[in-house]
């Protein structure tokens, strides 16, 4: 008798994905290096004794170039061998978790990131009317009670955002909208329209710039391909969401002057912002635009822009890699018009924090795409 059922160990196995890549319980840890090789050695004996080791040819085709460029950095610059290694150590824990679920991941990342939002909901309500609720300090400034994390100013109390389980705000609305996006093309998904609902929901209580600007792609994205209304109601409705949108941009505080900090630079006092980042590290990126700097990028050029931190890691051609591998992988699974699109997200929600540090978005470009988007069409073919 098997302790348990299959989906429910696919549960588990994105869940424990997740928690990999941004619970602060475990990514704060200072044993943070010894848990993934704990992690990476028992997926291994799993996928030994149920015979599921067969690495596949894009495993390679994405691994390969991030190894030679490895060895570059390892000859030219005064970098670690463990550093190489642990990254790999982290693409192998997200590629064998999702090769392991196959075509079944996107809808288990749907149910599961809507749990997740549905969860951190009620606990951001409170904390916004009653203040923090104990639990297991992470910092100065952090609460973890596992499945929610509470971020406080030592002097205001609760900063009044949604972190879910992640490690800040801004770490959730990119989880979010990759869930969002998933749900979007998965139309035959149990309830929906209420997982929509509650991601959405969790999006906006975070607060997030990149999350709300991600969402009006997403939602910009569906009314013009995906919504299967007649053309006139789409173009109508794009008409009114734009108008909408314009207006939550120009009209909450913390998106406008935020966005206008992030575009101004040094005409503001403002001189850290992800978008900024570009031009504040420009010499960093300019001297090591090739191969990158590898571990480096933690001491020299600190940024919460995840594309740019991955451009100073791993330089051009890591970036260049991982594109690659995403149209790859997506294109030869679905229509150009979707491949583009989740594409666009992922690089869009990379703008807001370091996701390419953990293991789901470095084995994004792997994932095996639901069979339901075989049969997703253009709104423009009715």
């Amino acid at each position: 008798m098997k302790l348990f059922s299959k989906k429910t160990f696919e549960y588990f196995l994105v869940v424990l994905l997740l928690i990999l890549s941004g619970n602060p319980i475990i990514t704060a840890s200072p044993k943070i290096r010894e848990i993934y090789i704990i992690v990476a050695i028992s997926v291994f004996i799993i996928d030994f004794y149920s015979y599921k080791l067969s690495l596949q040819k894009k495993f390679f085709l994405y691994v390969l170039p991030f190894v030679l460029i490895s060895v570059c950095q390892l000859v030219f610059l005064n970098v670690t061998f463990s550093s190489a290694l642990f990254f790999l150590i982290k693409v192998y824990i997200g590629y064998s978790i999702i090769k392991r679920l196959g075509t079944n991941f996107m809808v288990t990342y749907s149910n599961v990131m809507s749990l997740v939002a549905f969860i951190s909901l009620p606990l951001y309500l409170y904390n916004s009317l009653y203040g923090i609720i104990p639990g297991k300090p992470i910092s100065d400034v952090c609460v973890s009670l596992g499945v929610y994390t509470e971020l406080f100013n030592e002097t205001s109390g609760f900063i009044g955002r949604n972190s879910g389980m992640f490690w800040e705000p801004g770490a959730f609305q990119g989880y979010l909208n990759i869930a969002i996006a998933f749900t979007l093309l998965l139309p035959e998904i149990s309830k929906r329209n209420l997982k929509l609902i509650i991601l959405c929901l969790a999006v906006i209580t975070t607060k997030s710039t990149t999350g709300y600007l991600v969402l009006f792609v997403v939602i910009f994205y569906y009314i013009l391909f995906l919504s299967r209304a007649t053309m006139f109601t789409r173009m109508i409705s794009l008409f009114f969401f734009t108008i909408v949108a314009v207006y939550i941009l120009f009209s909450l505080d913390f998106l406008h002057e935020k966005i206008m900090n992030e575009f101004a630079g040094s005409s503001y006092s403002y001189k850290e912002g992800r978008v900024y980042d570009y031009v504040r590290f420009k010499s960093l990126i300019r001297e090591n635009f090739l191969f990158g700097m590898s571990d480096q990028v933690a001491d020299k050029a600190y940024t919460g822009n995840g594309f740019l931190s991955f451009l100073l890691y791993y330089g051009i051609f890591g970036i260049v890699n991982y594109c690659a591998m995403l149209w790859y992988n997506y294109k030869r699974q679905v229509t150009t018009s979707v491949a583009i699109y989740i594409i666009a997200v992922i690089l869009l929600s990379l703008q807001g924090e370091g996701f390419i540090y953990y293991p789901l978005y470095l084995a994004l470009p792997l994932v095996s795409l639901d069979k339901n988007l075989l049969t997703i069409r253009s709104a423009y073919s009715y």
